[in-house]
């Protein structure tokens, strides 16, 4: 559950120049950073054999994981 909109900007954010035209888009296309840092979680906690969480418990704490590091990126 998303309690607040940290992270919801774009994981790879970029511009597009367009050729011959003075002004500039914003392109955000893909993912935002919230989703791509509890994936990154996400995986290495499932390649720990160690760990023994249903795949409903890695995904939530990837998530808690990820807006804990946000959260530090943003103070």
């Amino acid at each position: 559950m998303v309690k607040d909109k940290e992270g919801h900007d774009p994981a790879f954010p970029c511009e597009l120049e367009v050729p011959g035209k003075e002004y500039r888009l914003d392109f955000h296309p893909g993912m935002s950073k919230r989703y791509w840092t509890a994936v990154m979680i996400a995986q290495g906690l499932m390649s720990c054999s160690a760990i023994t969480l249903s795949y409903p418990d890695i995904i939530e704490k990837a998530y808690v994981i990820a807006d804990d590091l946000i959260k530090q990126e943003n103070e």
